[in-house]
């Protein structure tokens, strides 16, 4: 292992993201670098600012579609929780919020030692929280599937209702904020934990509905979060969806292979997003079975493997199959077909698969490899609770079934 000093082991990671490309240090040295963090004696601030530029350098990369990076930390944030962890207790509120952003860009779930410090840090400090810290923490509390305790969503429902209640809070939280605390509600809804009450829910939506010129994302939560809580769905327009095109087609013409028929395409209704396949196991079948392909950007992560899937993943599984109920739903993984490729007979393990989806109970399973085949798997989330007249504010929980 080389070695440097610790000021400019600090300064190359700094330097990660620095405003001028001709000063910005190479990502690709990460590797050489990363692991120097963990014998260095950094506090907390330092820490922070090692995790933040080097996050916002590796997803300014995977926006130009290099993982190197990405997939380096995904592999290794245990070196950076080894060294933070004694400093927890030393982060300041913009450094707890950064953590979670940084965790949450990452697609990461923190070591739970490291996860259950910052909970007890967030619920310590966060009567002093600002409106932009809330939506951060509860953005990633949410992709993360994290559900927050009890008590912790109620300091946090506390804390909102006090902002809401003083002058414009739409300038303190800003609407497309509102929009994503109102999208973590249905969410922590889905996931199992106790959700918002009806009354902050309600105000949100109302809040959301005053203005227009959401953004696109803002506009998903928006138009997902009124659909769980059975509320009007605003007339948005559904965004297009080219992140998982060459795989859809890719899955598509194996499925084709194997004798799968496909069927005129269903739609969410309301919302209008369409969905990515309904299709027959053969052609003598009789029960439409509903297909979902599962890009990288749909999971969460840890020891750089996939984790399960996020809330936005979990969150959409359950408005779907809500919307179709009679109709089995099945969740493709990219990691799925990518072992499909790589296996010396792929066809046969497809027609295998597609002979699974014959006698299928209506339900939303993921597709898992398994040995060298593909294995159903149900989805548990919490398929009931909605915002009406009998509201009832307790999840059971998503999981993948043993």
């Amino acid at each position: 292992m080389i070695k440097i000093p610790q000021e400019d082991l600090f300064f190359y990671f700094f330097d990660l993201a620095h405003k001028e490309p001709s000063k910005r240090t190479n990502i690709q040295d990460i590797e050489k670098y990363w692991p120097l963090i963990k014998g260095a004696d950094f506090n907390a601030k330092s820490l922070y600012a090692i995790l933040h530029r080097t996050v916002i350098c590796v997803k300014d990369l995977r926006n130009k579609g290099d993982h190197h990076g990405l997939d380096y930390l995904r592999q290794n944030i245990g070196i950076w929780e080894e060294a933070a962890l004694q400093q927890i207790s030393d982060f300041h509120i913009p450094g707890l919020t950064g953590i979670c952003w940084a965790y949450t860009t990452l697609g990461v779930k923190p070591d739970q030692r490291i996860l259950a410090q910052l909970k007890e840090q967030i619920i310590v400090k966060l009567p002093e929280f600002t409106a932009p810290s809330i939506i951060t923490t509860l953005w990633a509390d949410a992709t993360l599937d994290i559900p927050p305790a009890a008590d912790l969503l109620t300091a946090y429902e506390k804390r909102i209702n006090q902002i809401l209640e003083e002058p414009n809070p739409e300038l303190q939280f800003m609407i497309p904020g509102i929009a994503n605390i109102f999208w973590a509600a249905a969410v922590f809804n889905v996931i199992g934990s106790d959700t918002f009450s009806t009354n902050l829910i309600e105000k949100l939506y109302k809040l959301t509905k005053q203005h227009d010129n959401l953004t696109t994302e803002s506009q998903t939560q928006v138009l997902m979060a009124s659909k769980h809580f059975n509320l009007p769905v605003p007339n948005f327009a559904w965004p297009i969806d080219t992140n998982a095109s060459l795989l859809r087609e890719s899955l598509w013409q194996s499925l084709k292979t194997a004798g799968a028929v496909r069927r005129p395409n269903k739609y969410l209704s309301e919302i209008g997003m369409p969905l990515d396949f309904c299709l027959l196991p053969d052609a003598n079948s009789i029960r439409e079975v509903l297909l979902e392909v599962d890009s990288r950007g749909l999971f969460n992560y840890r020891d750089g493997k996939v984790s399960g899937l996020n809330g936005k993943t979990l969150l959409m599984t359950e408005l779907i199959y809500n919307d179709h109920p009679t109709s089995p739903l099945v969740r493709v993984p990219f990691f799925t077909f990518n072992d499909m490729k790589r296996n010396p007979n792929p066809e046969l393990q497809w027609k295998n698969f597609l002979s699974q989806l014959e006698n299928l109970e209506p339900a939303p399973y993921i597709a898992l490899p398994d040995k060298g085949r593909i294995t159903l798997r149900p989805i548990k989330i919490n398929l009931a609770a909605k915002l009406d007249t009998a509201f009832s504010n307790k999840g059971s929980g998503p999981e993948l079934a043993a």
